[in-house]
């Protein structure tokens, strides 16, 4: 399996992906000068880095225009609530009827509550495009909640509420917004953008054509994933996230397409001693046999004792590795011992 194990690499998948899309081309790894040409050409703000670690990144760009498909982990505060409790036993003295007085044992059980502040984080991925396309529009939306099927009577109600609502505020002259409702009612109501800033730009890049296959592409559940994505622009800056889009993975580390616990590596036990030979190696690994039993890797000899070779290496001339060691991660290691 070692010349297959070889062909898994951590670019598999954008290769893969350029084969299929040869219009898009990944960066070998995500650049200062990249991220230099988001902030300088497309207006990029680094506010979004604010309580939250970024843990991948793979840039690229797709007809001229730099994209970049990130994980991070955002960082929110919650409430924990912390309950204890504790038994407490106690005597008092206490006298009968007759004057005679003994000491009751008495007992209770005590609670308590108390709520702290503690942090919450999850695991999100988005994908980021640069874009000069309506340089001065500004919009965002969320899912609609809205089924490609029609729904029953709660669900046609609720798009009659919303069109009303987005007609009520069409006719709105008294805020400062110019939000226009235009003529596909449909298309307003599933991506639902009164926040728009720039009527003119918003209708030359959802054009007639676009505004149906914008629809096409929020009620398609057969090939796609539907109504699923937030979306903002943001001048010349687009963001894009997804349920669908947390399970991509393109960070493809080789690891994920064979088991770690059957490789063998031979280690020194400290930087003076010398290589063991391949000859000496080959010879030394010949006697064991090795299998994975959930997932620890575990020894036994093929039925002879494993003698040390004749001619170790010359140098140091320590005593030969006599046992083998599972380290940490689960990988099976030879070691000797220095003199």
């Amino acid at each position: 399996m070692a010349p297959l194990n070889r062909l898994y690499t951590w670019d598999l998948t954008t290769r893969l992906i350029e084969q299929t899309v040869p219009r898009l081309a990944f960066d070998p790894y995500f650049t200062s000068r990249r991220l230099e040409d988001l902030r300088r050409l497309y207006g990029w703000s680094d506010r979004f880095n604010e309580g939250k670690s970024i843990l991948f990144a793979q840039s690229g760009v797709i007809n001229g225009n730099p994209f970049l498909f990130g994980e991070y982990l955002d960082q929110d505060w919650g409430t924990e609530t912390y309950d204890g409790v504790l038994d407490i036993e106690w005597e008092e003295w206490e006298e009968d009827s007759d004057g005679d007085g003994h000491y009751v044992t008495r007992s209770e059980t005590l609670h308590a509550q108390v709520e702290k502040p503690i942090p919450v984080y999850s695991r999100h991925k988005l994908l980021i495009y640069g874009n000069d396309a309506a340089p001065n529009l500004k919009f965002s939306r969320e899912p609609s909640g809205f089924s490609s099927e029609g729904g029953g009577l709660i669900e046609r109600w609720r798009k009659w509420r919303r069109l009303r609502k987005l007609e009520a505020f069409s006719r709105n002259l008294e805020d400062s917004s110019n939000f226009t409702l235009m003529g596909n009612h449909e298309f307003e109501t599933w991506f639902h953008t009164p926040n728009r800033n720039n009527e003119v730009e918003f209708r030359l890049l959802f054009t007639p054509v676009a505004q149906l296959q914008m629809l096409a592409l929020l009620q398609d559940h057969k090939v796609g994933y539907g109504d699923d994505f937030t979306f903002r622009k943001d001048h010349r800056i687009n963001m894009l996230t997804s349920t669908h889009l947390d399970e991509a993975v393109l960070d493809t580390s080789p690891e994920r397409f064979h088991d770690s616990t059957m490789i063998v590596r031979v280690r020194r036990s400290s930087p003076s001693t010398n290589s063991i030979s391949k000859t000496s190696t080959s010879r030394l690994l010949r006697c064991w046999r090795f299998r994975s039993i959930s997932r620890r890797a575990r020894t036994r000899t093929s039925g002879r004792a494993c003698s040390p070779p004749s001619d170790p290496p010359s140098g140091n001339r320590s005593p030969w590795p006599t046992t083998m060691e599972t380290n940490s991660s689960g990988i099976l290691t030879a070691s000797r011992r220095t003199s």
